[in-house]
């Protein structure tokens, strides 16, 4: 594995620091010129944990890892104190309900990343902020 990314292939694989960092590109039509988001999946969750606490994720501290990862494969640089894009944190940045939340990337068009998104696995990070409620599996 290596520390960058091919954005032009199907998918792309990147290992930084335990993180594993993949690109999926977008095949369909409708997609090509959605913006890019960033999807975190913590490893060590199981998947009821998943399920109740999507609506509960410490946006903040993902967000840190999320630039760091984005910096270490070159995907984000900064123009002095500034980063030439934005990460906006959104429950609904999978679909049209809250079930997969992650950051979209807000870029300027000199760094335009769209067509594909960014999955990140880690271990060993806060999957869940517990100021806010579980969801209620039945």
């Amino acid at each position: 594995m290596t520390t960058t990314l091919d954005l032009t292939a199907r998918t792309s694989e990147a290992v930084l620091d335990g993180a594993t960092i993949t690109w999926h590109k977008n095949t369909e039509w409708r997609d090509f010129s959605k913006k890019s988001r960033v999807f975190v999946w913590v490893d060590d969750e199981s998947i009821l944990d998943n399920l109740q606490n999507r609506t509960r994720r410490p946006y903040e501290a993902w967000r840190v890892l999320a630039v760091k990862v984005l910096r270490e494969v070159k995907l984000w640089t900064a123009e002095g104190d500034a980063p030439t894009a934005r990460l906006r944190w959104s429950q609904y940045a999978g679909c049209s309900c809250p079930c997969s939340p992650g950051f979209v990337i807000d870029s300027p068009s000199r760094l335009d990343l769209r067509g594909g998104d960014f999955h990140i696995h880690v271990t060993g990070v806060p999957a869940v902020d517990e100021s806010k409620p579980p969801r209620q599996l039945v």
